[in-house]
């Protein structure tokens, strides 16, 4: 889906990408600011979100830090060679997805912005269903369960209760296989 993305939708490659591989919520993720990208640390401070188009505190009202892969580093600075093409600002507070749209510009961009993006992207890999930002998240959730302790888990996904974790979680079939042939 991402190498589709990048090719489709190329624009939205880089939110995708974040949101595919840090599990954020998408309020997280346009609410971040370039100040927030530590590559000295390799982390992302999740510290605010947008929702109804305010800017306020994170969901859980906490803070926390998201690992930065090198991967998604890389796809960041070309993210941020774009937008400095465009003439957008890419340092301090400026938005790290800022808005296309003329009368928004320079302005977080809105969460739904990503809707027909992932569609265009799901077509383009061939893929069918429905894919949202929030089933990003639940499939990260699935993935970091399976290979971490629900504590680095809910660090991560900024879960307050170990019960949200396993709201957010679908235990496959082939989960439950492998659970069972290693006893």
């Amino acid at each position: 889906l991402l190498d589709a993305m990048s090719k489709s939708a190329p624009r939205w490659y880089p939110l995708l990408a974040l949101l595919a591989f840090t599990g954020m919520r998408i309020g997280e993720a346009t609410a971040l600011r370039w100040c927030d990208i530590d590559t000295v640390t390799s982390t992302i401070r999740v510290r605010r979100s947008i929702d109804r188009g305010h800017v306020d505190t994170t969901k859980t009202n906490t803070k926390r830090r998201a690992p930065l892969l090198p991967t998604l580093a890389a796809i960041l600075n070309d993210h941020r060679r774009r937008l400095d093409y465009e003439g957008l600002p890419t340092a301090g507070d400026a938005w790290l997805f800022p808005s296309q749209v003329a009368f928004h510009k320079g302005k977080p961009m809105h969460k739904k912005a990503l809707r027909k993006p992932l569609l265009v992207a799901l077509e383009a890999a061939g893929l069918e269903g429905h894919l949202t930002p929030h089933g990003l998240r639940r499939t990260f959730n699935d993935l970091m369960r399976q290979v971490s302790s629900g504590e680095v888990v809910r660090s991560i996904m900024g879960h307050v209760t170990e019960r949200m974790t396993e709201h957010y979680s679908h235990v496959r079939s082939e989960e439950k296989a492998d659970a069972v042939a290693r006893i």
